[in-house]
């Protein structure tokens, strides 16, 4: 009897999974940065900060003369710009833009594991 109530139970927590996995629940997103090259960059994409081609990174928080999500389009038109510590920095040294990107949890552990190799 006990055993037949163990397959009933395993029976019906397989369908609960079934449904609740057709039913279209989204796999959990977390964000990650993305590094871009400034010439593949929408002008309408925002960005979290910028990579020069001296190797500086820019959060966007420490730049002065603009909102912390600017788009691309308008880092680029300005002449210059202005970091909170008073540097300047212009828009022709840009080399990579950092963006934030939606990424389902299970195709990032992917990504993450090391490869398994003979020992």
């Amino acid at each position: 009897m006990k055993r037949i109530l163990t397959i009933l139970a395993v029976v019906v927590a397989a369908l609960i999974s079934l449904e609740a996995s057709a039913s279209g629940e989204k796999a959990p997103t977390v964000k990650v940065l993305e590094k871009i090259p400034v010439e593949l960059v929408k002008s309408a994409a925002v960005v979290t900060a910028l990579e020069t081609y001296y190797g500086k990174l820019i959060k966007m928080k420490e730049v002065s003369n603009m909102p912390s999500f600017s788009s691309m389009g308008n880092i680029l038109s300005k002449n210059q710009i202005e970091l909170k510590g008073g540097e300047v920095v212009y828009p022709e040294e840009i080399e990579f833009a950092w963006k934030l990107k939606a990424q389902d949890v299970a195709a990032l552990s992917r990504v993450i594991r090391a490869p398994h190799t003979p020992d």
